[in-house]
């Protein structure tokens, strides 16, 4: 009874018009009279115009009512309307123009405009308030209820300021907010349009909350919490919520995902958002062929968490961790140009697939990458730099810090000149790599221009450099270098080396690699190719042309079924003082030269009494030539005098490997080790043990048939 008295006097001396199914309406009074008499029959066939003006409804309230069960329902608008459509008199929408007074109406509950079903178009609808309800500016019932061409302004409510459900093709929502969620858009969904500078004052989702939304701009919308531009949690059940072919610009949140919090991501671009907190662009979304460009975070600028495929994450920013990215997985993504003020440039930590790491900076730990795992990626062209003048500052990892790597492609990082101490790992710093290509790597002084500390299995090392005699790897971890190819690089394993080939390094201004000469500019290469600790096993160092082949600075130092051939080395051991002799065991020394020369020499030692040793090292069955130094060696056991290895030339993949009737063969030493092993050629092919048990010297087996002999094929 008191709904029927406010809207009876509201209606004294409105005349109904006598249309049945359209009618054109010139004040707000006739407006709720003919709603009044038409929402009752529930025909969707009703339309009604409004002409061009403004219509105050502040002073109504209306009951909503369900055709289907033939009642009103416990909802309130100043205007509600059932099935039919309301529609402004031109296609511009600011033509007409529904408005309260931004308040609360009889009850915090009301909304401006209430509907069960029905459509908008062509309208403005201004200054609703709900505080106490979804949907300030327009609530409707169900999600078939579709709207073209609105816009939804200044309106307030508890969840979604402008609008609660519905369908809403090529509208705007603009300049709302709530405060609860969605300060412009609730559970709707919307196709065109623009969502933008609206506000959740205290929880999330500022521009949208639950929404689906295709080819919408989402922009300078504000969220105390998650979500600036879209909050799209799952619902209970499992239903999710995207956005499509959106533009997601200039939105910030409090806490997670300044542009997009949760949901779909699909074809959008996601740029110029923030958050002082996780997730710049997006936090723990699911993101298909987009881009995250410019947006900034204290950890993850791009991205937080959540899964990318096919993006593309480019000069975002991050004031402590991950530049592009923190954390979740990527399969085909590019993340490149991205900054971060502390560690990871690029990505820290999460697993990432097909990946492109390029140009990326972080100023102390890992300008590619912290913490991260890559499969068949590339990683290339990053920068580590720290301009911190503290003492004790760390610049660790140019392209990798930590993590692991697979099948990628790490080349061209560095480590600049920098003003702290610590310079180390321009490829990678404590990474494990396995079938990796770590090319041309730079570190400023510093050391490990291409790898410090971690390990690399299966991996070509090529024609990485220092500044200051840098080397190429330095201090790994176990498993060490196992089955890989070092050319043009010096090491400082300090750990174990399986199954190595370490070829062609020159110190000098100009290094080779394989057929290829690059320039590397004036970099002085180090004076020697191995220093400190190692545990050579199965390697061949072949093809140098340094000062010193091996530098055994700390004890221990072992070659253990090793070949050194075809090096130009003025020493072959540069023994500190006071370190315990070295050791080598099975190992071929034959074919090397002075130099600068082409004099033999084999083995040769320094015999600076003041500052070496000459107890540099103990030999067992090894083969040396007679080009060796005159001064006695320290313990020697078995050695196999001879000038000529018998090595296979005519082999261009393997010209060390060794003929039938090399007198290296079968006088090595038998050790437990060899059993299951292979030789350097990693094959199955080339056991390490002949049939009858004996073990040749040298990193090679010989398995050729001699000289003449019959082949037997069944």
């Amino acid at each position: 009874m008191k709904r029927l008295m406010v809207v009876v006097a509201a209606l004294a001396g409105v005349v109904l018009p006598a249309r049945a199914d359209r009618t054109n309406v010139t004040s707000a009074a006739e407006l709720v009279a003919v709603l009044e008499k038409w929402n009752l029959d529930g025909n969707s066939s009703h339309v009604i115009t409004l002409a061009k003006g403004s219509y105050d409804v502040s002073a109504f309230r209306m009951q909503g009512y369900d055709p289907n069960g033939k009642k009103y329902v416990s909802a309130y608008g100043h205007v509600a309307l059932t099935r039919l459509t309301l529609r402004g008199e031109t296609d511009n929408p600011r033509d007409t123009v529904i408005y309260g007074n931004g308040q609360d109406g009889e009850a915090p509950s009301d909304h401006l405009i209430y509907m069960w079903q029905g459509k908008l178009q062509h309208l403005t609808v201004s200054n609703g308030c709900s505080s106490a309800e979804n949907g300030g500016g327009v609530s409707c019932m169900n999600t078939v209820t579709v709207n073209t061409n609105v816009i939804v302004t200044c309106c307030k409510a508890r969840n979604g300021g402008g609008i609660y459900s519905g369908v809403w093709n090529n509208c705007q929502i603009i300049g709302n907010e709530s405060t609860g969620s969605g300060g412009g858009v609730y559970r709707s969904k919307m196709v065109g349009g623009v969502v933008c500078c609206n506000a959740s004052r205290n929880e999330a989702g500022g521009g949208a909350y639950k929404a689906d939304l295709y080819d919408v701009v989402v922009s300078n919308n504000t969220a105390n919490t998650h979500g600036g531009g879209v909050y799209n949690p799952a619902d209970n059940n499992g239903t999710t919520y995207g956005v499509s072919n959106c533009v997601i610009v200039c939105n910030s949140a409090g806490s997670y995902g300044g542009g997009v919090r949760n949901g779909i991501v699909r074809d959008s671009r996601v740029c110029g958002n923030e958050t002082p907190n996780y997730g710049g662009g997006c936090y723990d979304a699911t993101v298909y062929g987009s881009v995250l460009s410019g947006n900034t975070a204290a950890s993850g600028g791009g991205f937080y968490n959540g899964t990318l495929c096919d993006s593309a994450v480019v000069s975002n920013r991050a004031t402590s961790s991950g530049g592009a990215g923190y954390g979740g997985t990527s399969t085909n993504c590019l993340i490149a140009c991205n900054v971060s003020d502390a560690s990871a440039g690029g990505l820290y930590s999460g697993k990432h697939t097909g990946a492109v790491v390029s140009n990326n900076l972080g100023r102390c730990n890992g300008g590619g990458a912290y913490g991260a795992t890559f499969y068949d990626s590339w990683i290339g062209f990053n920068i580590c730099s720290n301009w911190s003048t503290a003492s004790d500052d760390r610049t660790y990892g140019g392209g990798l810090n930590g993590g692991s790597a697979s099948n990628c492609v790490v080349v061209g990082n560095a480590i600049p000149n920098c003003p702290n101490t610590y310079r180390q790992g321009a490829g990678g710093y404590n990474t494990a790599f396995t079938d990796c290509l770590i090319a041309n790597n730079f570190v400023y002084g510093g050391a490990g221009a291409a790898i410090n500390s971690g390990s690399a299995v299966r991996c070509v090392i090529s024609n990485n450099v220092g500044s200051t005699g840098a080397d190429c790897v330095r201090q790994l971890k176990a498993p060490g270098l196992v089955d890989c190819d070092i050319y043009e690089g010096t090491l400082d394993v300090q750990g174990p080396m399986v199954n190595c080939r370490v070829m062609n390094y020159t110190n000098g201004n100009v290094l080779a690699v394989g057929d290829n000469v690059v320039a590397c500019g004036h970099y002085k290469g180090s004076d020697y190719l191995t220093a400190n600790r190692l545990f050579a096993t199965n390697c061949l160092f072949a093809n140098n042309r340094v000062n010193t082949l091996f530098r055994p600075a700390k004890a221990p130092f072992e070659l253990v079924n090793c070949t050194v051939a075809g090096n130009h080395a003025s020493a072959t051991f540069f023994d500190e003082k006071d370190t315990s002799p070295a050791q080598a065991v099975n190992t071929l020394f034959c074919g090397n030269f002075q130099l600068n020369s082409d004099q033999p020499r084999d083995f040769w030692y320094s015999t600076d009494s003041e500052k070496y040793t000459n107890q540099a090292i103990v030999v067992t069955n090894c083969l040396i030539s007679t080009y060796r130094t005159a001064t006695p060696i320290y313990d020697e056991y078995g050695t196999v005098t001879n000038n000529n290895a018998r090595f296979d030339t005519a082999n261009p993949e393997h010209p060390y490997s060794l003929r039938h009737a090399s007198p290296a063969r079968g006088r090595g030493l038998v050790m437990d080790w060899m059993t299951d092993a292979t030789d350097v050629r990693r094959s199955a092919e080339f056991p390490r043990l002949s049939e009858n048990g004996k073990v040749d010297i040298g990193c090679y087996q010989c398995w050729l048939p001699p000289v003449g002999a019959l082949l037997l094929v069944r």
